[in-house]
């Protein structure tokens, strides 16, 4: 289309003068803008090109003439700040400057090559946005002082709107497996773009948790003891079953003394995590642009637990997923998941044990014991001698201790027969915070009690059976659950039985202690009868005790 304004002559009655208003010529220009290839499947494709042309026509206009322009991309996003989604190649920016020179009639092109950054999450249309002006051209001089009425003069675009605002707008969408499709209208360009998402063209998907465990160093169990355990790791593993999910998420509820510290990338994708705090400490993780049909993502957050103290005595972790799609209300029931109750032992310092009998050492001779051992034992004296063990748990701090358990294994019986005790358990004192069990340990003969406490003063010294005292602040590992312990062999010899005294402590504050007695006799008629047959002679008997502590 021509666009002309005419030259205007303006003169005066008896006047000898008139003034030629010269009209400037005005180019029709027609700009275009499109991307390449017009299918972009993100993230297995981050390159392609964009191409700008230009073309002019008109009346009066130069047989050439130059433009200056600006390639913008996301230009709304760089006015705001936002994290730039594509650069041009060549300048990792995302303004392109240059200049076109054009034939009148012809088109002239330039192309350039694009960017994707990586990890997208704004899916919205990438804009490429064209504004460009004519170069601008010296004046030749004027010839002998008058203006040269042949002068071309330079063009102008047709309006400042025109002029400032000129633009094309192409838009490329960030969506995986899209279609695109670039044509003019108006005065932009348009994308339209098709989901592979079925007939409907809406994604509807079905995210699950598939999995959550939870690592602690140097522990096969979720425990962590408070104070020796930094970290722990929550390993989470997250599918989608159904048509794909864009912008999947993952988010973590933890008590407020946990602390996000990493995220361990065990898969390609990359994932990102942030850490909210209020009541509770909330991980908010982005999965990535897409999780597709059938496709899964395992991740790992590392968390701080050096805040903890007992007063959490278990916690769990809340797990939830989901995505910027809609979701069937009949599939959300596995978009979270619980953890396993993850408890915390307090950390107890060296010498928290201790055992001791009286006496210390008894002197035994089978050829003369201090009972009738001719006949069974009616009352507890007909057993034997008075053994009493004391066993005192301390806790040196720093911190109180919710729940502790005590396990004695007791050398109760020899192996010669169901009555062949050793030492035979005739009571259990313990305070009231303890509470023992003792599987029908404590006098299974139903003998007569008897009031006498005194210990022998006298012994013979044939025989020897002795207790030591020990201490230990290793204890072994042991738990609350209500599973049968073991019966063991005693240290002091192949032909002792022990058996277990479990005892539940039910608080000890830092610096306390409790102390479980429990008052025996040496059970005479079984060693006479075995040492006389098998070892006559003295011999030692050990036994071991072990104590665990932890929040309940």
């Amino acid at each position: 289309m021509d666009i002309y304004f005419a030259d205007i002559l303006v003169g005066a009655y008896l006047s000898d003068a008139v003034v030629l208003l010269r009209s400037r010529p005005i180019p029709d220009v027609e700009s275009s803008v499109w991307f390449s290839p017009q299918s972009v499947d993100y993230p297995d494709v981050t390159e392609l090109d964009v191409t700008l042309c230009l073309q002019y026509s008109g009346r009066q206009l130069p047989d050439q003439l130059g433009f200056n322009f600006a390639l913008s991309l996301d230009e709304t996003r760089l006015l705001t700040g936002n994290p730039l989604r594509a650069t041009f190649t060549n300048t990792k920016t995302a303004v392109m400057r240059g200049n076109v020179n054009t034939q009148r009639d012809q088109t002239a092109c330039r192309n350039f090559t694009l960017q994707l950054q990586d990890q997208i999450v704004d899916r919205q249309p990438i804009t490429a946005t064209l504004t460009y002006e004519l170069t601008p051209q010296v004046q030749p001089p004027e010839a002998n002082g008058n203006p040269d009425t042949t002068l071309q003069f330079h063009p102008v675009l047709r309006s400042p709107d025109i002029s400032k605002h000129a633009q094309v707008v192409a838009f490329l969408l960030s969506l995986p497996v899209s279609l695109f499709v670039i044509f003019l209208c108006m005065d932009g360009l348009q994308a339209l773009f098709r989901h592979s998402c079925g007939n409907d063209k809406q994604c509807i998907p079905d995210l699950q948790i598939a999995s959550a465990k939870v690592n602690i160093s140097g522990r096969d169990d979720n425990t962590i003891v408070i104070g020796r355990v930094k970290t722990i790791d929550v390993i989470v593993a997250v599918r989608n079953v159904k048509e794909n999910a864009y912008n999947p998420q993952l988010v973590a509820v933890f008590p407020r003394e946990v602390r996000f510290t990493a995220v361990s990338q065990l898969q390609d994708t990359l994932v990102s995590c942030e850490e909210i705090q209020d009541e509770n400490t909330t991980v908010t993780c982005d999965l990535g642009n897409s999780l597709d049909t059938g496709k899964s993502i395992e991740f790992g957050m590392t968390m701080g637990v050096g805040e903890l103290t007992d007063a959490i005595q278990n916690f769990t972790v809340l797990l939830r997923t989901d995505s910027d799609n809609y979701e069937s209300e009949t599939t959300m029931a596995d978009n979270e998941l619980e953890t396993d109750a993850i408890r915390t032992l307090s950390q107890v310092v060296f010498g928290f044990l201790e055992g001791r009998a009286n006496p210390s050492r008894l002197q035994f001779d089978p050829t003369s014991p201090s009972v009738d051992v001719s006949v069974a034992p009616k009352t507890e004296l007909d057993v034997g001698r008075l053994v009493t063990h004391s066993f005192t748990v301390f806790n040196h701090g720093p911190l109180d201790v919710s729940q502790s358990e005590l396990v004695i294994y007791w050398p109760w019986k020899l192996h010669e027969g169901n009555s062949s005790y050793l030492l035979y358990i005739t009571k259990l004192q313990t305070p009231g915070a303890v509470e023992c069990e003792t599987d029908g340990l404590v006098n299974p003969l139903k003998l007569t009690a008897t009031r006498s406490n005194a210990h022998p003063t006298t012994t013979s010294v044939e025989g020897l059976l002795q207790n030591k005292d020990r201490r230990t602040s290793d204890g072994f590992r042991s738990s609350l659950s209500q599973s049968p312990l073991p019966q063991e062999v005693c240290a002091g010899g192949s032909f002792v039985l022990c058996m277990p005294i479990r005892c539940l402590i039910s608080r000890l504050v830092a610096g306390g202690s409790v102390k479980v007695q429990v008052i025996s006799r040496l059970f005479e008629r079984s060693l006479v009868l075995v040492l006389r047959r098998v070892y006559i002679g003295g011999f030692y008997l050990l036994y071991h005790y072990s104590c665990l502590l932890y929040p309940g």
